[in-house]
């Protein structure tokens, strides 16, 4: 063990003895990359502790899965963010949960969080925030995709755009429609 192992050791077998039961995770790059959960608790015998239990797992398949995943999320943001669309999601009740920079400069919001959580009638007429709401509850509900089609969009302040929109339900890993 190295100089720096051997005094992690030292400490963490203390704060054992001192009657302390925690987990630590425990990185090493050499030979090659793994991860450990190393779990101390103290034995008791009366009320001194005479030991300490440790129990090692080897955890580097999952952490090499969480960074698999948080790089695929890191490039998925990147895409959404700099594609020259919009692009948002929303949920069953048509709040925001998503958009990207063209969806939010749209709405003359100054970032993300101006829009998320709310419906299109902070943003919109409420006639137009009204029947996409209605076509938005039919996607939930039909589970029906709108590919490519022509909209005209009317803001609380009067002006239009013309858009080529595309909607496709939102499911979750039980595929059910969540947005």
């Amino acid at each position: 063990f190295s100089v720096n192992q051997t005094i992690r050791f030292k400490t963490t077998y203390e704060r054992a003895f001192a009657g302390e039961s925690f987990t630590e995770i425990e990185y090493n790059s050499i030979p090659s990359e793994s991860w450990f959960e190393i779990s101390y608790c103290p034995i008791h015998n009366s009320n001194k502790v005479i030991g300490v239990a440790c129990h090692s797992r080897d955890i580097t398949e999952r952490k090499m899965n969480e960074k698999t995943i948080k790089d695929e999320r890191i490039l998925l943001r990147t895409l959404i963010d700099n594609l020259p669309v919009i692009i948002y999601t929303k949920d069953v009740y048509s709040k925001k949960t998503l958009s990207n920079f063209a969806d939010y400069k749209h709405l003359d919001a100054k970032s993300e969080e101006e829009v998320l959580g709310k419906d299109d009638s902070y943003f919109f007429s409420r006639e137009e925030a009204w029947n996409t709401a209605l076509e938005e509850q039919q996607r939930c509900e039909t589970g029906e995709s709108i590919i490519d089609q022509e909209e005209q969009q009317k803001k609380k302040d009067g002006t239009r755009a013309w858009f080529l929109k595309s909607k496709i339900p939102l499911k979750n890993q039980h595929n059910e429609i969540v947005g």
